[in-house]
């Protein structure tokens, strides 16, 4: 089975400084990183929010950084704009490679994993055909998959994606980094005002619809789909008042609150 993720795009960083320049531009600790392992992170701004959602590919010779290709040009600027004395170099191999989210077991080519034993493929050639996941959208809401310019844009803090990636993508026991200043002053303080959760609904919720608490609006549907299994899901940038248990309501129907993943 595939997954119709949105466009990837796929970045090698070289060169001896390589590791030292990442580690002091992104959310996650990359010390101490074994050959092949995958690391998640956020490349933030100086005010803390996400421009990025990064996967980190650690190999002897480079790292490999699998991300949005519609945030990949926040990526490269960095590079451009920060790497000063340091030696590192970035080249895009998004053009030389084709890349594939699929569930089965891959032999060859550059891997990512995703979650529900899915793997991120870059490749040659694509793999052989594969039947489309039935329901991608409500498939990736469940599994806390967020896409950029729907669920989070610039303006969105790091933290702000709630908890599963708060704790997936960012270590507060690191040294300096951009961004470090604002997410280790909401960390300090124990929460956002408001995260990246799910909801579940007996009938379709539209995307752009305001949430409401107790008639006060407490956030907006980023994205919606259904599933056989799960029903109607929805995904929104929702007040922490609405705690995960707590029934909202959109456009007059009642939706329960979940934290992603499902």
């Amino acid at each position: 089975m595939q997954l119709p993720v949105a466009p990837r795009a796929l970045v090698e960083l070289t060169g001896e400084d390589r590791l030292v320049w990442l580690q002091g531009q992104v959310t996650q600790d990359l010390r101490g990183m074994a050959s092949g392992e995958v690391r998640q992170a956020m490349l933030c701004n100086p005010t803390g929010q996400i421009l990025a959602l990064l996967s980190i590919l650690f190999e002897p010779s480079r790292l490999l950084i699998s991300l949005e290709a519609a945030t990949k040009k926040y990526l490269l600027a960095r590079v451009e704009e920060m790497v000063i004395l340091e030696d590192v170099a970035a080249r895009d191999l998004s053009g030389e490679l084709s890349c594939q989210v699929v569930n089965e077991a891959v032999e060859a080519g550059i891997c990512f994993p995703w979650p529900d034993g899915y793997v991120e493929v870059w490749s040659p050639q694509p793999l052989e055909s594969q039947p489309i996941h039935p329901s991608y959208e409500a498939w990736r809401i469940a599994h806390a998959v967020p896409v950029y310019g729907a669920d989070y844009n610039e303006k969105v803090l790091g933290a702000e994606l709630g908890p599963y990636w708060d704790g997936k993508a960012i270590s507060y026991a690191k040294g300096c980094y951009t961004g470090q200043e604002v997410l280790m002053r909401i960390h300090s303080r124990g929460h956002t005002n408001r995260r990246w959760t799910g909801l579940r609904a007996e009938t379709e919720l539209a995307t752009g619809a305001v949430i409401t608490l107790d008639g006060q609006e407490v956030g907006r549907i980023t994205s919606s789909a259904h599933d056989e299994v799960h029903g109607f899901l929805a995904a929104g940038l929702i007040r922490n008042s609405a705690e995960a248990g707590s029934t909202v309501e959109v456009d007059g129907v009642k939706a329960v609150v979940f934290e992603p993943p499902l």
